[in-house]
């Protein structure tokens, strides 16, 4: 499934957020939740996408140190979910601290996986985004990407 979209919710006291349905369906039963790689958010990946990842990541050196920091922070942070039957999930106090959650939240689809960001935070890295929406597609022009 890819994911695209976006919708507005709230975290709840107990730190839980509503999943969309149409989110859910591509996502199973039980899925995972992790830090994302460079930004304040948090990727959620469906258990087949997560253990595709894992597998792309089975050639990297042990003895690389890239390698073990990408892996303690990916696997780490990570655990399993599953949704309530209203569609909450639990974010655990570690994840919910990483990305600055709060209250209010966005949750976008994001092709192969779904963010969750602070509203706010999600606000001004949109604009960074728009911004450089143009020069990433003159980059991709140059390199002979057709669209």
């Amino acid at each position: 499934m890819i994911f695209k979209g976006r919708h507005e919710h709230t975290l709840d006291a107990k730190g839980r957020v509503f999943i969309p349905a149409e989110y859910r369906g591509g996502l199973g039963q039980s899925f995972v939740v992790t830090r994302a790689f460079r930004d304040p958010c948090l990727w959620v990946f469906s258990q087949e996408t997560f253990e595709a990842l894992s597998a792309k990541m089975e050639d990297f050196s042990l003895l690389d140190a890239s390698t073990q920091s990408l892996e303690r922070i990916l696997y780490n942070s990570a655990c399993d979910v599953e949704p309530d039957k209203q569609g909450r999930i639990i974010l655990t106090q570690d994840l919910r601290q990483y990305a600055g959650l709060v209250k209010d939240v966005v949750i976008t689809g994001s092709r192969n996986r779904l963010e969750i960001w602070d509203k706010d935070t999600w606000t001004a890295q949109h604009e960074k985004d728009l911004e450089a929406f143009s020069q990433t597609l003159e980059t991709l022009q140059e390199r002979g990407v057709r669209i």
